[in-house]
C-alpha cells in the first residue's frame, strides 16, 4: 500500500471507528444485562433501528468490552441475497467460533481442545442434516429433534466455562429454521439457568416487511420474555462531539459544522459518515497524521465556510454513496458490482471469476476497494462495508451488466458445493427464468424435508410468482413440464394447510385453477378443482361453477 494510499486508508478508517457517542445509556442496559447472565441468568435482548442507525457498532462496542469481562462471543450474520438456506447462519458461527479456538490453541503452542471436536460435530451434524437427503420419514424426524438437543447442550456446555454471547445481526433475514432453534434452545437455557445472552440486531423497517419474523420475534418477547430497545438518530449534541473528537483541534468553527451535519443528516450515523467520506474524497476535508502516530480530521476552511456547504446538493445518503462511487477506477467499480451480485463471504477467487478479472488486475481492483472502504477484510473472505453500500453499488449497476454478472455468478455456484436455492436466485436475475423456476421448486423441497415448511413456502412462493409474473407464455416456459407446475402448486398448498393456513391455501389452489384454465390443460383444472373442493369441505363449493 503506497504512501497515499495509507493516508486515504487511514481517515477512511477513523472515520468509520470514529468516537462511540450518544449511547451511553444504551451501552449500560447492554452490561446491566451482561451482569444478570453472569449471574446464571439466560437473557434475549434484541437492538432495533432503521438501516444505518448504528445497531452492529452498538454490539461491537459492547461485545468489546464484554471480552473483557471474560466473556465468550459467538458471532453470525444472516444475509439479504434471495438465498437462504436452513441453519446457514449457525452453522457459519460456530465453524468460525471452532477456527478461532484452534487459530488461538496453535499459537500458545496447547494440545488439541476436546471442545472443538464438539463444535466440530455439531456444525457437521447441521450441514449434514442439511445437505444428506438420503435418510427419509422417521430416521430424519429423529435427526430433526437430535439436532435441536445437540445446539442446545452445545451452548450449556460452553457456558460452564464462561457466561456466553450469542450475537446475530441482521437476525430479520435468517431463515425460519434457524429462528425455531434460537427459540427451542434459548427456552430450554432459561429452564437451566445457563448463563447466555442472545443478542439479535434487526431493522425496525422488518417489522412491517417480513410479518412471518414480526410474529416470531412477537413470539419471543411473550414466552420468553425477550427484551430490547430502539436506537434512535444521534442528538445534535452528539454529532458536535464526534466531529470535535476526530478534529486536529478544536476551533469557533467546529460546532457551526457540527450543526450542519447534523442538519444535512439527521443524525443518521451511517449517512453521517459516509457524507465526511465524501467531503474527505473530494478535498474538502484533510488527513493530519499526529505525533503520536494517530490519524485526525482537518476541517480546516471548509468548517469556516458554511455556506458553501449549504449550497451543495446532498439529497440523501444514497446520493453521497454513488458519488464516492464515481470516485473508483472502471475495474475496482467492476469488482464492487461483481461482489454486489455475490452478496455475501467474498472470496477473492470468486469476485474475479465473475468480474472476468485476472489476478493482477483483480488484486488492484480490490486493493482500491479496501482503501477506498466500499469493502472490508475478515479471514480470507472480503465483505461491504455495510449493506447500504452494497445496495447502492446494485443499483447503479446496469440492468445488462447485472444480468450477466448473475450468469457468470451461477456458473461459479455449479462448480462449488452450495444451496440450491442461491443457485435458483442467480438464475433468476440472469434472466433464466425457467431454470430459476426449476430450482425454487427443488429448493423447497429439500427444505420441506428438513421439517423447515416457513422456509418451503417461501421457495414454493417465489417459483410461482416467478410462473405468473412472465404470464406463463409458451415462448417462456415452454419446457417446463406440467407435472412439475402441478407439483410446486401441491406443495404449497399442502404446506399452508399443515400450518393450519386454509385461506392461503385456497388461495393457492385457486391461483392453480386460473393458471390451468388459461394454459386450457383440462387435467390441472381437475386436480385444482378437486383440491378446492377439499380444502372448502366446510363451505358450500360448487365444482361446476368453478370449473367454468
Amino acid at each position: 500500500m503506497g504512501e497515499i494510499d495509507l493516508k486515504i486508508n487511514s481517515v477512511l478508517a477513523l472515520l468509520d471507528r470514529g468516537p462511540f457517542v450518544g449511547r451511553g445509556t444504551k451501552m449500560s442496559r447492554l452490561m446491566e444485562t451482561y451482569t444478570r447472565v453472569r449471574e446464571g441468568q439466560t437473557w434475549i435482548m434484541s437492538i432495533k433501528g432503521e438501516s444505518g442507525i448504528g445497531k452492529t457498532r452498538m454490539a461491537t462496542e459492547f461485545l468489546d468490552w464484554a471480552v473483557t469481562q471474560g466473556a465468550t462471543i459467538l458471532q453470525g450474520r444472516a444475509f439479504e441475497d434471495g438465498g437462504r438456506w436452513p441453519y446457514q447462519p449457525l452453522v457459519e458461527m460456530l465453524e468460525r467460533y471452532r477456527m478461532q479456538r484452534i487459530s488461538g490453541r496453535h499459537i500458545q503452542g496447547m494440545m488439541p481442545d476436546p471442545l472443538n471436536e464438539m463444535l466440530d460435530s455439531v456444525s457437521m451434524e447441521m450441514r449434514n442434516y442439511v445437505f444428506n437427503q438420503s435418510t427419509e420419514g422417521e430416521q430424519r424426524e429423529d435427526q430433526y429433534r437430535h439436532l435441536f438437543e445437540s445446539f442446545t447442550l452445545l451452548g450449556q456446555i460452553l457456558a460452564e466455562q464462561t457466561p456466553i454471547i450469542l450475537f446475530i445481526d441482521d437476525i430479520h433475514w435468517s431463515d425460519f429454521a434457524t429462528l425455531e432453534m434460537l427459540q427451542h434452545a434459548g427456552k430450554r437455557w432459561i429452564e437451566s439457568s445457563t448463563p447466555v445472552l442472545l443478542l439479535l440486531s434487526l431493522r425496525t423497517e422488518a417489522l412491517v416487511m417480513i410479518p412471518t419474523f414480526a410474529t416470531w420475534l412477537a413470539r419471543l418477547e411473550h414466552d420468553l420474555h425477550a427484551a430490547g430497545f430502539i436506537l434512535n438518530p444521534l442528538l445534535v449534541e452528539d454529532v458536535v462531539e464526534f466531529v470535535c473528537t476526530i478534529a486536529t483541534e478544536e476551533t469557533q468553527h467546529l460546532e457551526g459544522f457540527g450543526r450542519w451535519l447534523y442538519t444535512e443528516t439527521g443524525g443518521q450515523a451511517f449517512y453521517m459518515v459516509e457524507l465526511l467520506k465524501m467531503l474527505f474524497e473530494y478535498k474538502m476535508l484533510k488527513g493530519c497524521e499526529q505525533i503520536n502516530g494517530r490519524w485526525r480530521v482537518d476541517f480546516g476552511t471548509t468548517a469556516s465556510n458554511i455556506g458553501v456547504l449549504e449550497r451543495l446538493l446532498l439529497p440523501g445518503v444514497r446520493a453521497v454513496i454513488a458519488m464516492r462511487l464515481k470516485q473508483l477506477s472502471p475495474m475496482a467499480s467492476l469488482m464492487a458490482s461483481a461482489g454486489a451480485v455475490l452478496g455475501r463471504n467474498l472470496p477473492f477467487e470468486y469476485l474475479c471469476y465473475v468480474a472476468h478479472l485476472n489476478e493482477v488486475a483483480g488484486k488492484e481492483a480490490l486493493n482500491e476497494l479496501l482503501v477506498h472502504h466500499i469493502f472490508c477484510e475478515e479471514d480470507t473472505y472480503y465483505f461491504f462495508i455495510h449493506d447500504k453500500v452494497r445496495e447502492v453499488v446494485y443499483a447503479e449497476t446496469l440492468e445488462v451488466q447485472r444480468m450477466k454478472l448473475h450468469a457468470r455468478a451461477l456458473e461459479t455456484l455449479h462448480i462449488e458445493k452450495v444451496p440450491v436455492s442461491f443457485q435458483a436466485y442467480h438464475a433468476r436475475f440472469a434472466g433464466f427464468y425457467e431454470q430459476a423456476f426449476h430450482l425454487y421448486g427443488i429448493a423447497g423441497d429439500v427444505v420441506v424435508r428438513l421439517f423447515a415448511f416457513r422456509d418451503g413456502i417461501a421457495f414454493y412462493e417465489r417459483a410461482l410468482h416467478l410462473l405468473l409474473e412472465q404470464r406463463i407464455g409458451e415462448e417462456v416456459f415452454s419446457e417446463v413440464p406440467v407435472a412439475t407446475i402441478e407439483h410446486v402448486y401441491l406443495q404449497a398448498g399442502y404446506i399452508y394447510e399443515l400450518l393450519n393456513e386454509r385461506e392461503r391455501a385456497w388461495a393457492t389452489y385457486q391461483s392453480m385453477l386460473l393458471l390451468a384454465k388459461k394454459m386450457n390443460i383440462t387435467m390441472l383444472v381437475n386436480v385444482a378443482l378437486s383440491q378446492l373442493a377439499a380444502v372448502s369441505w366446510h363451505e358450500v363449493f360448487d365444482v361446476q361453477e368453478q370449473a367454468r
